[in-house]
């Protein structure tokens, strides 16, 4: 399902466009003249506050107001020689800044509970729970039994391992409803996957980590679930608004390309082409 209407995209799109760029060069003013408003006022105070920083001083107004009109001085400078040309910094960053005003707009209309709620129902898989785990667990390290640390924890699986035994673990000996990649990042991923297929109830292993070896006992275990829509609501619109940035990205990029021919030399091989049709320097439109 499409979050974004062509026609509706196009006509925002442009508009809006339109709208920002000739606000912009309307506020800018005559070549000479800098203008500092009471919003740019606002915004400087507004930056200033949320440093943490007491009250501005009129003096240090002053000289937040000073440093806004260096800096417009010295970018319309820069602009007047050249320097913005063949530049990749500059380039990059109005890239960058056209496709968050795309992203921007996706933000003008708030998606109805009827919205967020259909398309939660279209990719329920996506938001489904993973199974977890809870376990304790004696650890024998590889440093201090060496070859010896699996024959080690296996005796405490068959004498049902107690409080005590077994060397100090670096991080915790119990663990409760973690993840498959929780434990990874802790015990590496053969132990993170093979721990799932233990049973509850008993010790068993041993099983091999990173540090060492592992007599386990599982305490119980949490099948995957998919979650209603009330228990996710916030992280699903969360998801929704993501996807609905990223595809007004996308329009608006596919819009503003069509207006363009774009030369390119000739690719050697079928997958260097570009997905878009192009004129190769030296001969036709490809496609």
């Amino acid at each position: 399902m499409r979050l974004v209407r062509e026609p509706l995209v196009h006509f925002v799109l442009i508009g809006a466009v339109l709208f920002y760029i000739g606000g912009q060069k309307a506020a800018e003013g005559p070549r000479n003249e800098i203008v500092v408003t009471e919003g740019d006022i606002d915004q400087m105070l507004l930056s200033w506050q949320v440093q943490g920083m007491p009250p501005p001083s009129a003096a240090a107004i002053r000289g937040m107001v000073e440093a806004k009109i260096r800096e417009e001085v010295l970018y319309r400078e820069a602009i007047a020689m050249g320097l913005d040309q063949d530049d990749v910094i500059v380039k990059r960053r109005l890239a960058q800044k056209m496709d968050f005003l795309a992203e921007d707009l996706s933000a003008l209309q708030e998606p109805t509970a009827e919205e967020l709620r259909g398309w939660f129902e279209s990719r329920r898989d996506d938001f489904a729970q993973p199974p977890r785990i809870s376990f304790r667990h004696v650890y024998y390290s590889f440093d201090t039994h060496g070859k010896d640390a699996r024959a080690a924890a296996a005796r405490e699986v068959a004498v049902a391992a107690g409080p005590g035994n077994g060397d100090r673990f670096m991080f915790q000996n119990a663990y409760a409803e973690r993840t498959e990649a929780e434990l990874l990042a802790v015990f590496g991923p053969a132990f993170a996957r093979d721990v799932f297929a233990l049973q509850p109830g008993h010790w068993t292993g041993p099983l091999e980590s990173g540090y060492g070896w592992h007599a386990v006992f599982v305490e119980s275990k949490t099948p995957s679930s998919v979650p209603v829509f009330e228990e996710v609501e916030d992280q699903v619109k969360a998801a929704y608004l993501d996807a609905r940035r990223a595809e007004f990205r996308e329009e608006a990029y596919r819009v503003m390309r069509e207006k363009y021919e774009v030369v390119l030399p000739k690719f050697d091989g079928p997958e260097a082409t570009p997905s878009a049709p192009v004129r190769e320097q030296g001969g036709d439109e490809a496609s």
